[in-house]
């Protein structure tokens, strides 16, 4: 008997255990399916870029998925597959990164971080901030920037 799936072809044989059998070719479409690319998969990336490019924006999922000419609920769902993450999930993510890198490397204030970052308030950043990163923003910042020591130099 020959069996046919999706890009395979096998033999099934009576004295080969069915299960076994049945597991192989699984496995073998598995794998063929992580390999094969499909174009949601780069409609998915166009998403992720999108994202990334207008991260101080307030995104409406509904309008990226409309832009991507996908449906809403299939969009979230598998973009949720490929990242881990729900679009805003996504969006959130990046925009405390960007909140991490401007409290490490510039004096700007959490206030003026969360309007670049487009947080309607501060309070709404550190909140975030707090549960993703554990600290609120400023304690963060001090801890990064270490205790000060002075320098002290004795002369002999």
């Amino acid at each position: 008997m020959l069996i046919l799936f999706p890009g395979i072809w096998h033999r099934y044989s009576p004295d080969r255990t069915l299960g076994l059998h049945m597991l192989s070719i699984l496995q073998a479409a598995h794998h063929l399916q992580r390999n094969f690319r499909r174009p949601i998969d780069e409609k998915i990336q166009k998403a992720q870029l999108t994202i990334s490019r207008r991260y101080h924006e307030t995104i409406l999922v509904e309008e990226l998925a409309q832009e991507l000419k996908v449906g809403y609920s299939y969009f979230r769902q598998v973009f949720k597959a490929r990242t881990g993450l729900s679009p805003k999930q996504y969006q959130l993510q990046i925009r405390l990164h960007k909140a991490q890198d401007l409290l490490a490397n510039t004096s700007r204030s959490v206030s003026e971080i969360a309007e670049i970052l487009g947080f309607n308030t501060a309070f709404h950043l550190s909140t975030q901030f707090k549960n993703h990163v554990g600290l609120a923003p400023l304690p963060w910042r001090k801890r990064l920037a270490g205790p000060r020591r002075s320098v002290i130099s004795y002369k002999l």
